[in-house]
């Protein structure tokens, strides 16, 4: 729903920058603040606040508007003093403005610090793309993101390989976020203790809003079970790669109706046929 509200918004902000396009305009000034908004939401924040931010009050005015919403990317053309202090200044005094962050490294140690900045009182902060994030700076941070009022979306690629007790943490931590929508997450497993995913089935109390889940990392089908459990809301599943690894079909649990499920799809699986339809009829397609 808050999705849908964006993007009418946005559309409507399209439109009437287009009407002034269709205009005959000879100075950048004349354009419409829709227009603005439309060429803005194509930037990161930095560059927003570098290009436009010291060249009249009108510019002031629109930056410091609740109906733009900055996206922050690590962006590596910036020299790094002139983007750490437009951050900080975006972070501290547009905190109700900031909608995502998006990091496609950690190595810059001012940003991957700046994630923990983000609390409550970030109230549009909907969206985090993390790659190569340890797995646990990764524990730590969405811990530490239970308090935000409109995370909806997170998409997690972490640099090392998560043993699988770790794994049941993150998703532990995961499901805990009670806004959450979307969960694209990418990892390898490595361990040498567990056999299986340690995560317990969900009870009553513990069911997620998740209805976009993506796992990028091997999962059997009776890990997938208990991840599963937690997400009875669930509209589209997607799975890198799954495996039966012998184990008979479990009897003695109740069957996970997805009644929202419209998309359910696997890369690449390894298991008997008999086993991934006796699967699918117990934990998908329940009466």
């Amino acid at each position: 729903m808050n999705n849908l509200k964006r993007k009418s918004s946005f559309n409507h902000l399209s439109k009437k920058c287009r009407n002034d396009v269709n205009q005959s305009i000879t100075c950048i000034e004349n354009l419409s603040n829709e227009c603005f908004y439309e060429i803005f939401n194509y930037l990161d924040a930095c560059e927003i606040s570098i290009v436009f931010s010291n060249l009249n009050y009108r510019f002031q005015q629109l930056l410091n508007s609740l109906l733009l919403l900055f996206k922050i990317k690590f962006n590596d053309s910036i020299p790094e003093e002139i983007s750490r202090n437009n951050y900080e200044q975006i972070l501290v005094h547009n905190r109700h403005q900031i909608y995502s962050i998006n990091l496609w490294t950690m190595e810059n140690m001012f940003l991957s610090m700046t994630l923990f900045v983000i609390n409550s009182s970030y109230d549009h902060f909907e969206s985090v793309t993390l790659f190569g994030i340890e797995p646990d700076i990764l524990h730590l941070l969405l811990t530490h993101y239970t308090c935000l009022p409109r995370l909806f979306s997170l998409n997690i690629d972490t640099k090392s390989s998560c043993r699988l007790k770790e794994l049941s943490d993150i998703y532990q931590s995961i499901f805990a976020l009670s806004k959450l929508e979307s969960i694209e997450l990418e990892t390898d497993i490595f361990d040498d203790s567990e056999s299986r995913l340690p995560l317990s089935i969900a009870t009553n109390k513990q069911f997620s809003n998740i209805k976009y889940l993506y796992i990028h990392h091997s999962c059997s089908f009776q890990e997938l079970f208990a991840i599963i459990s937690y997400t009875l809301q669930l509209c589209r599943l997607k799975l890198s790669y799954t495996c039966d690894n012998d184990e008979p079909i479990i009897g003695n649990v109740l069957p996970i109706s997805l009644f929202s499920l419209i998309h359910f799809s696997i890369d690449r699986y390894d298991m008997k046929l008999i086993n991934f339809n006796g699967l699918l009829k117990i934990y998908f397609f329940a009466n």
